[in-house]
């Protein structure tokens, strides 16, 4: 078995911290990262897994609200 470099290793802990990201997506969103050219890092960052993250916040933030107003 291959053993992760401890760099890798903490940069998937970190991607691990953003809201609704595990441990395997946040694996794939690394190895992903280090397989494109690195002038696209931001572009890819900003609209793969910020967007998502946000998008998926609204959703929940737009449930606690729609629960708010039944209860």
């Amino acid at each position: 078995m291959k053993t992760i470099p401890r760099s890798i290793q903490q940069l998937i802990r970190q991607f691990n911290t953003l809201p609704g990201i595990g441990s395997k997506t946040s694996e794939r969103f690394v190895y992903f990262l280090l397989k494109q050219p690195k002038e696209n890092y931001y572009e890819i960052i900003r609209e793969h897994i910020i967007n998502k993250t946000f998008n998926k916040l609204l959703k929940e933030l737009a449930k606690s609200i729609i629960i708010k107003f039944i209860i």
